[in-house]
Parts: C-alpha cells; structure tokens; sequence
C-alpha cells in the first residue's frame, strides 16, 4: 500500500517527556492552567512522534530542564511524589 510514510509510533516515555516540558512550560508561565490541561490530554492520545511535536511546536527548545524565573526574596519549595521525584505541579513559593 503506497501514500504517506508512517511516522514511528509514540512510547509511554515519549508521552512521558512531553509532558516534562508541558509542566515546565506551565511553571514557568508559558502555558495557562487551561491550555496546560488540554495538551497533556493531547499528548497522552497522541499516537506519533508527529501528533507529540505538534503538541510542543511553539514552546521554545530547552524549556524541559528550565527552572521557573526566580523572583528575588522568594524561594521555590519541590515537594516529591514519595519516591524522591520533584513534581513541578506541585512548586509554591514562600517568603525567604
């Protein structure tokens, strides 16, 4: 059967990481809680690496490792999922 290539199937880590970056992206300010919501939702029913780029197209590169911008007299406080994993959801600020 010819017509377009297929694009190489989306793994449970690859929806993984994209949403890394959305989380990034919505602590650092980039994504609206609401926008936030529906990508993950787009990501996890996406099927392609092609469906999950189109998810993260107009975040800029490097925005995964980022930190959120620090404002002076406030420090981030992590908390973990229990395993020792920093969860970026759950970031608060508090009056250093």
């Amino acid at each position: 059967m010819r017509g377009r290539p297929q694009l190489p199937a989306a793994s449970h880590a690859d929806r993984e990481q994209v949403i890394d970056v959305l989380k990034a992206a919505f602590v650092q300010g980039r994504l609206t809680k609401n926008e936030f919501d529906t990508r993950v939702g787009q990501a996890l029913a996406s099927r392609t690496h092609g469906d999950l780029a189109a998810v993260t197209a107009d975040i800029p590169a490097g925005v995964a490792g980022g930190q959120p911008p620090q404002t002076p007299g406030v420090a981030p406080i992590w908390w973990t999922d229990g395993v020792g994993q920093a969860d970026p959801s759950h970031l608060r600020l508090r009056r250093t």
